[in-house]
């Protein structure tokens, strides 16, 4: 069927032009505007021409939906396009290109909010229905604004949040409360015995960073400006088989205190060598003597094939690293005072003796 369909006026709204295939309506034409009526899906291709529509409004949007003629398209001002549903603008893109969801004047590329819950969230889907998230605001803590989610067990157990208040936070949605400003807790390993957790606060006007475990608090370091220093937990209620130490005199004769330089920056140095020390005070050092780390790695050097060409071709490699021994001196302490202490029972039986010598 071809054809053209002329109509110069149409009085009024019960006069109407019909268009019919077959014995079937597909469009009517009358006062009240174009109305299609398809059966069936129908195509509408406009070649080498335009369709134009009126601006619309919110409640009344100028590209809608049958039975539902507050939801659809319109353009709110010149130059930017608006969606609306039920009434109530919901999305803009303006004359910049800026798009925003929920915020009538978006001032980035994408910019979303909403008051009192989230803003975004993004959500990479499996079988639990996302294991991860990012969260912009909300998501069930009140005073997070932006958090990263694990939703394996199909809850939201934060991994990493910032709060209202500047907060951060690693594994765990609570503050201990007071003037902390930033807690962690990082599990080590399977087992809440292997529970590791920090926080900084503030006290007595120092800043303090402390470390706490299953047991309560471990240790902490503060400092007050001009000194640091660090505090170990030694309460007698987290140990047992506590013993006198002997041999201290003895260990401390095996002692080997060195001056040195460093290899970095020629710098002086004194103290001990690490797996000298770890000989004699095996405590006072970390890490094993000539311990390496061996990482794999991808490389790709370029070789000429029979042609001579120049090629590349991706084989893995091993790089081995040094993994270097530490010392804390601070265990030394116990030993060196439990020496002094041997030394003094031996000066003081020399000094008995040596005043009975004198007295004969």
């Amino acid at each position: 069927m071809a054809g053209t369909i002329i109509a110069d006026t149409i009085q009024a709204s019960s006069q109407q032009i019909s268009l019919n295939v077959g014995n079937t309506t597909i469009l009517t034409a009358s006062s009240t505007g174009l109305t299609l009526i398809p059966t069936t899906n129908v195509n509408i291709n406009v070649t080498n021409s335009t369709v134009a529509f009126g601006s619309g409004n919110v409640t009344n949007p100028s590209i809608s939906f049958s039975g539902n003629t507050s939801t659809g398209m319109y353009m709110p001002v010149a130059n930017a396009v608006a969606w609306t549903t039920a009434g109530a603008e919901t999305m803009r893109i303006t004359a910049a290109g800026n798009f925003g969801v929920g915020v009538t004047s978006p001032q980035a590329r994408i910019h979303s909010t909403k008051a009192g819950a989230e803003a975004a969230r993004f959500t990479n889907s499996n079988s639990n229905g996302g294991d991860w998230e990012f969260k912009l605001g909300g998501g069930g803590f009140i005073d997070r604004t932006f958090m990263i989610t694990d939703k394996y067990g199909g809850a939201d157990d934060v991994r990493f949040a910032i709060d209202s208040s500047g907060n951060v936070l690693f594994n765990c949605t609570t503050l201990p409360g007071g003037s902390d400003a930033v807690y962690a807790k990082i599990i080590k390993g399977p087992g809440e015995d292997n529970v590791m957790r920090s926080h900084v606060g503030v006290s007595g006007s120092k800043p303090h960073f402390y470390f706490f475990n299953t047991n309560g608090l471990i240790g902490n370091i503060s400092t007050s400006g001009s000194a640091t220093s660090y505090n170990t937990s030694s309460d007698y209620r987290l140990k047992n088989n506590i013993a006198p130490m002997t041999g201290a005199l003895e260990k401390v004769a095996l002692l080997k205190p060195v001056t040195y330089k460093w290899k970095a920056d020629g710098s002086s140095g004194q103290g001990f060598i690490a797996h000298e020390l770890a000989e004699v005070v095996p405590g006072c050092v970390t890490g094993e003597k000539d311990a390496v780390s061996e990482q794999q790695y991808e490389v790709t050097p370029a070789v000429k094939n029979e042609e001579g060409y120049i090629v590349t071709e991706a084989v893995m490699g091993t790089r081995i690293e040094p993994v270097y021994q530490g010392v804390d001196t601070s265990f030394l302490v116990a030993t060196l005072t439990a020496a002094i202490q041997e030394l003094k029972v031996i000066v003081d039986a020399q000094a008995v003796e040596i005043a009975a010598l004198k007295a004969k």
